[in-house]
């Protein structure tokens, strides 16, 4: 196997009163974006019921892990999204807080944030990945990462690692310095811009949806990208998706 590739998207809250940007005038638009760029794992958040559900039924050729049917009206759900051949060797879902097995939050923490992980195969080669969101005290990002990387190291020990997601937080943040100190790297750095455009489709605002990677993979640099296209005449979400190539090392 030669080399995959990955993407973090944050749909935007499908229950949002946006108005000319809300959820029906761009889920085609989300559509295309996914068909185009076809990722071997894509990982999105802010996913409501009824838009989890439009890409299940859509996105025929991917097979899907973390969908929550009865989840709360107004919690959110991380799902990833992977192609075969890739196979699900594994799976966990855990919410951010001291309980992460029920739902719940840390006190300190606005929403019930949550992970959903995966342990995929493809041709003997094994990928760990986690889809997530953090809340947005700095504080609660750095224990969120905290106890992230301390369930990876139980679900996948010593495999390549993939951690996707909205953070909520910068690369010069207490947060992104965790994950580099927990032994993850970034592909991307400040040239790149920022993913966080509230509809206006401006670069420069907050890069705080990253891909992360961890042990025995590495970037394409040259296919690196935050796709700031439109696509069927709008943008897709208020933020940027970010796609990246990798490459298992020799």
């Amino acid at each position: 196997m030669d080399s995959f590739s990955a993407m973090t998207a944050n749909l935007r809250f499908g229950r949002a009163d946006d108005g000319d940007h809300g959820w029906e005038f761009r889920k085609e638009a989300l559509l295309k974006l996914f068909k185009t760029y076809h990722p071997d794992i894509l990982a999105v958040q802010e996913a409501n019921d009824f838009q989890a559900e439009y890409f299940i039924q859509h996105l025929e050729e991917y097979a899907h892990v973390g969908f929550r049917k009865k989840a709360p009206d107004f919690w959110q759900s991380n799902i990833l999204f992977y192609k075969e051949p890739w196979s699900l060797k594994a799976h966990r879902h855990i919410f951010l807080s001291d309980t992460p097995d029920v739902e719940s939050k840390w006190e300190d923490s606005r929403w019930p944030r949550q992970c959903t992980m995966a342990l995929l195969e493809k041709e003997g080669e094994i990928l760990a990945c986690a889809d997530t969101h953090f809340d947005f005290k700095s504080e609660v990002q750095v224990r969120s990462a905290n106890l992230l990387m301390n369930m990876l190291e139980g679900f996948a020990p010593g495999e390549p690692i993939l951690v996707m997601g909205d953070f909520n937080a910068e690369p010069d943040s207490p947060c992104h310095q965790t994950f580099a100190e927990g032994g993850f790297s970034d592909p991307f750095d400040k040239r790149f811009g920022g993913t966080h455009h509230k509809f206006t489709g401006r670069a420069d605002g907050k890069r705080i949806d990253w891909i992360l990677y961890k042990e025995k993979i590495e970037p394409v640099k040259s296919s690196r990208k935050i796709v700031r296209d439109k696509f069927l005449g709008v943008h897709p979400s208020d933020h940027y998706p970010v796609y990246c190539e990798f490459t298992w090392k020799s």
